[in-house]
């Protein structure tokens, strides 16, 4: 059965491919609030390995200083009332983000083949912040956040998209530290034993696009309330059985990253909303993207 509703913090790609065309917006949508944006506490710097982004209601608020090639540090502060995330994708070369804006008001099928999800911060509660680490190399990108808010319309769609640009020579940008690592697969996780605290790399070993979304567990709730709540076609009355936690964006096949987790102590489930290549396009957490786990 193909959901209806996901719920009001629905991360990853689901809520757009079921909710169907994007809004177009003005030609320069993607690019206005980049050039509107402030700087953060290293945009001084002519060229940096991080990425600092706020999310508000409903865009981002991202630096001027040049993103250098190699592992980029990406944190996201929320600043919104509502879950936001910070999905990040390489455009293709030859690809405008104007072209892309373009292709989004069409729907998801001709937007999403003009580029590479590269992971970033998925979705976070109103005043959390969160890292991620990315890969990327030189090349036009963009911000999205495909939460949805009680309107069922996922922010995307409300013109929270941003670019940025990663241009240079690479230099030495040093890997993190980490306690283990995320295995995504078609269709699973494989978690480390211990994992919720510390720095993990992340990598898709499937051959989809799949991302890590975590959600909190509701106290007096369980998993399978979760997954209740996500496939129903009306969703219940009340609020929904989770709260967004991060986890890390989209990663094309092949490709990994590092994701810096604090959990409080509590139940959670790992999942993933991407759709399906194939009709009906199920998003994979009905394919068994769907792991609980508990945080001592």
């Amino acid at each position: 059965m193909t959901p209806k509703h996901l719920g009001p913090v629905v991360t990853g790609l689901a809520a757009l491919a079921l909710a169907g065309a994007v809004a177009a917006g003005p030609a320069d949508a993607a690019t206005a609030p980049a050039r509107r944006a402030g700087t953060s506490d290293t945009a001084h710097a002519t060229h940096s390995h991080v990425l600092d982004v706020t999310a508000v209601d409903f865009s981002y608020r991202v630096p001027t200083h040049t993103i250098r090639p190699g592992l980029d540090m990406i944190r996201l502060h929320n600043a919104g009332t509502q879950p936001h995330q910070a999905d990040i994708a390489r455009l293709h070369d030859g690809i405008s983000v104007d072209q892309f804006v373009t292709a989004l008001s069409q729907g998801s099928g001709p937007a999403l083949g003009m580029v590479d999800f590269r992971g970033g911060v998925n979705t976070i509660a109103p005043g959390a912040t969160a890292v991620a680490y990315s890969e990327l190399s030189s090349g036009n990108y963009v911000l999205l956040c495909f939460a949805e808010g009680a309107d069922r319309v996922p922010h995307v769609a409300k013109g929270m998209v941003a670019s940025f640009k990663v241009e240079g020579g690479a230099d030495h940008s040093r890997t993190p530290a980490t306690k283990g690592t995320v295995g995504l697969r078609s269709y699973g996780f494989d978690l480390p034993d211990g994992f919720g605290h510390g720095t993990y790399e992340v990598t898709n070993t499937g051959d989809e696009t799949h991302e890590m979304s975590l959600l909190r567990v509701a106290a007096g709730k369980t998993a399978h309330d979760v997954l209740t709540y996500l496939e129903a076609a009306t969703p219940p009355p009340g609020p929904p059985p989770f709260t967004a936690a991060g986890g890390i964006g989209a990663l094309a096949p092949g490709a990994s990253g590092f994701v810096k987790v604090h959990l409080q102590a509590g139940d959670y489930v790992a999942t993933c909303f991407v759709p399906d290549d194939q009709p009906p396009h199920l998003p994979h957490f009905m394919k068994g993207m769907f792991q609980p786990f508990t945080v001592t």
